[in-house]
């Protein structure tokens, strides 16, 4: 009897716990669970860098190389083989990246009036003016019918966005290296053993052009600047694929090692791709010790059983990304409420300027994009339950 009742717990265990073992991905076997792992803490890092830390020059040295990085140590050659294969993975991305961006773009834009009249936006001089406020994005009002195509045109060209998309840059940065190393890639296989060398001149063809881009503050309009610089993470990235080194360093010395070396660039303010500019490897380096202490925090977190937690987070990092500072609102709004602040506080972007307050837009950002991706997975589950 006392078998069957641990038999039967163990089953509704699993069966409860169901939503954290989704392992399967299109095209490969299993998921990476390191990988998963490392996306959950690099969010949560970006997130906390864009609530207000009080040190977020840390953060800022690594906090999305490591997505290029990831990026492209998942990446696969066969997908610049042939010319067809480059055409399937141009449409396979334009699906995962244009489409994402597009559709968040949309549904925030159409929302521009109602988030007006709510106070995320406010075109109230006196908010230039007020503390407490990050108003360096300026007064912001309702839209016009030209307006919002104007601001649909933007959009569907892969440009400009809402402010509270301010994030979706990243998808179209990733789209743009992506399509470019691919398409280099078909060419650099004309070159047969020279390969390699091809695309190590490609890559420092593409940090130059950004340090020369950065240096000289020309700024084009889709943010290639911007693209060069991370173009780098994702060829480190598929070359550890290639690599890929048997041994691993323990995490009581890669971690301290990593922890080290960023403090030590965060002090010397040399943080960030864009204002890092003067020496090239500083950010190069910071990257990859981004990538090995996200790494040791992955190894570090199955020492202690929250693996699965931050899987979990990590396989819905995209969510995050995109919904954070909408969801950074809840705070802003709730805490000018109740401190009795001129409703324009609202629209303080991305956060309001109170100290330890990013502590609850770190848990906010994270947790309502988590809450409502869950709830949209129960949803389909009993769709697909009832249609059988």
């Amino acid at each position: 009897m006392m078998e069957m009742v641990k038999y039967e717990r163990s089953v509704w265990l699993q069966q409860s716990c169901c939503w954290l073992k989704r392992e399967r991905t299109e095209g490969t076997g299993m998921r990476n669970r390191t990988i998963d792992c490392m996306k959950g803490f690099g969010i949560i890092l970006v997130v906390i860098a864009h609530a207000g830390f009080p040190h977020e020059q840390y953060i800022k040295l690594f906090h999305m190389s490591i997505f290029f990085l990831i990026s492209g140590f998942c990446h696969r050659e066969t997908y610049s083989e042939d010319i067809r294969s480059v055409a399937v993975f141009f449409g396979k991305r334009l699906k995962s990246l244009y489409v994402p961006y597009v559709l968040s773009n949309f549904v925030l834009i159409c929302f521009h009036n109602l988030f007006y009249h709510w106070n995320f936006y406010t075109d109230n001089s006196l908010f230039l003016q007020a503390d407490m406020v990050a108003s360096g994005y300026g007064l912001i009002g309702a839209y016009t019918v030209p307006d919002f195509l104007f601001q649909l045109l933007l959009t569907i060209g892969f440009v400009g966005g809402e402010q509270l998309s301010g994030t979706l840059w990243f998808l179209r940065a990733l789209f743009e290296v992506e399509i470019f190393y691919v398409g280099m890639d078909w060419i650099g296989r004309r070159f047969g053993s020279n390969r390699k060398y091809f695309h190590c001149f490609v890559s420092a063809v593409v940090v130059l052009s950004a340090y020369f881009l950065n240096t000289r503050e020309i700024h084009i309009v889709t943010g290639i600047e911007v693209s060069c610089y991370y173009y780098i993470f994702f060829v480190i990235g598929i070359l550890l694929q290639k690599i890929k080194p048997r041994r691993t360093f323990p995490v009581k010395l890669m971690l301290p090692v990593s922890v080290i070396w960023l403090l030590i660039n965060g002090l010397l303010v040399t943080y960030s791709l864009i204002q890092n500019m003067n020496f090239p490897p500083f950010y190069i380096m910071n990257g990859i010790m981004g990538g090995v202490f996200l790494k040791s925090l992955a190894d570090l977190s199955k020492m202690c059983r929250t693996e699965r937690f931050f899987e979990y987070i990590g396989r819905h990092s995209m969510s995050i990304m995109l919904w954070h500072f909408l969801s950074y609102k809840i705070i802003s709004f709730g805490y000018s409420k109740l401190c009795g602040l001129p409703d324009y506080y609202v629209a303080s972007f991305p956060f309001l300027k109170v100290p330890h307050l990013w502590i609850a837009y770190t848990i906010v950002g994270v947790a309502v994009p988590l809450m409502a991706d869950w709830v949209v997975d129960r949803v389909r589950r009993e769709r697909k339950i009832v249609d059988k």
